[in-house]
C-alpha cells in the first residue's frame, strides 16, 4: 500500500486490484484466450463514495467494518481519480477503458454508450462467463446502453415522480444485493462475472436509524458497507470468496460543500 498526498473533492475509493480504465486492459488479456483469471470475478461500485470518508484511508469519524476487512488483505490505491464526477460517464469509461470524450458519454441524461461497443461484461461473455448486473440507480438503465455484455441485467427503479430529479430515483442497495443474489442461486460454476452497483452515499441521505449517530453522509457510507458484508458473507457461505478476484471502487466521490459543490 503506497502512501501519499490526497486531494479532497473527487478522489474516488478503490480497494482492489486495478484502477478505472485499466481494469478493461488488463480483462483483454483473459477475454483474448491467453489466460483466465482464477475463479470469478465480482465488481462492487459504491456511488458517490468520497474515500477521505473510509477508516481506510485514516478517517475517523465514520465506521465501514467489511470495507476495512477486505482492506487487510486487499492492495488499496491511495490515488485513484474517477475520468468524469457523474455516474454514467465514470462507469463508461470504467468498463470501455475509453475517456468521456472517446466513447462520447458526456453526462448522465442525454448520452448513451454505442451498440457494439467492448465492454468489461462482452469480454466476460465472449470467454465463457455467466454475466450479471445489478444496478440501484436510474440514470444506469438499459437505455443508456451500458448494459452490454450482461446476461442478466437487472435495473428495476420505482417510478419517477415530478418532486425528484433522476438523479434520485433509486433502489435501495438490499433491494439490488437480493436479486444479485437470487442470480447467483442458479450460478453453479465459478466462471462468472458480478456487478453489483450501489446508490446509498448518493443525495438524499437517508440512512437507517441504527447510523443515526453518525453524520449523514457517514451514515449512508456505512450502510452501504453493511450491504457489501453481506455480499461477502453469501460468497463465502458458497465458497467463492477465497478464489474470487474482488474489485471495489466508487466512479466518483462526493464534494461534501468544498468548492460549493
Amino acid at each position: 500500500r503506497a502512501r501519499g498526498t490526497r486531494r479532497s473533492g473527487m478522489l474516488a475509493a478503490f480497494l482492489v486490484v486495478v484502477i478505472g480504465g485499466g481494469f478493461a486492459a488488463w480483462l483483454v488479456r483473459y477475454s483474448s484466450g491467453r489466460s483466465t483469471p482464477d475463479g470469478p470475478v465480482i465488481l462492487v461500485v459504491i456511488d458517490t463514495l468520497r474515500a477521505e470518508r473510509l477508516p481506510v484511508y485514516g478517517y475517523t469519524a465514520g465506521r465501514a467494518p467489511g470495507l476495512a476487512a477486505l482492506a487487510r488483505e486487499a492492495v488499496v490505491f491511495d490515488r485513484a481519480y474517477a475520468h468524469a464526477p457523474q455516474t454514467l460517464p465514470s462507469h463508461a469509461s470504467m468498463f470501455t477503458g475509453r475517456l468521456p470524450f472517446e466513447h462520447k458519454v458526456r453526462d448522465n441524461l442525454g448520452f448513451m454508450l454505442s451498440d457494439g461497443t467492448a465492454t468489461l461484461a462482452s469480454m466476460f461473455k465472449a470467454a465463457g462467463y455467466a454475466t450479471g448486473g445489478f444496478v440501484s440507480a436510474y440514470v444506469r438503465r438499459p437505455e443508456t446502453g451500458i448494459g452490454q455484455g450482461f446476461d442478466v441485467y437487472d435495473a428495476r427503479f420505482p417510478a419517477m415522480a415530478a418532486d425528484r430529479s433522476a438523479a434520485q430515483v433509486q433502489r435501495s442497495g438490499p433491494q439490488t444485493l437480493a436479486a444479485a443474489e437470487a442470480w447467483l442461486k442458479g450460478i453453479t460454476s465459478d466462471r462468472f462475472f458480478l456487478f453489483l452497483h450501489l446508490y446509498e452515499p448518493h443525495t438524499p441521505y437517508r440512512a437507517p436509524e441504527r447510523f443515526a449517530d453518525l453524520a449523514a453522509y457517514d451514515g449512508e457510507v456505512a450502510f452501504a458497507d453493511e450491504i457489501v458484508g453481506n455480499l461477502f458473507s453469501t460468497l463465502k457461505a458458497r465458497g467463492w470468496y477465497d478464489t474470487a478476484t474482488i474489485v471495489v471502487l466508487s466512479d466518483h466521490g462526493e464534494g461534501l460543500a468544498d468548492h460549493i459543490e
